[in-house]
C-alpha cells in the first residue's frame, strides 16, 4: 500500500488525572521517556 492509503501508527500514550491526594502534603515525581530519534513511517507494525 501507499503513504496515502497505509494508516500512520503511532506509539500509544497514556493519560492520569489525579485530583486530590489522601495526605495533600505529599510530593510526587513523574518520570517520563521518549524517543524522538524513530522515523514513524519506517516502524513495524505490531
Amino acid at each position: 500500500m501507499n503513504a496515502a492509503v497505509q494508516p500512520v501508527v503511532f506509539p500509544p500514550s497514556t493519560l492520569v488525572e489525579v485530583s486530590a491526594l489522601v495526605f495533600p502534603e505529599l510530593r510526587v515525581e513523574i518520570e517520563a521517556g521518549a524517543r524522538l530519534d524513530l522515523d514513524l513511517h519506517t516502524v513495524e507494525k505490531r
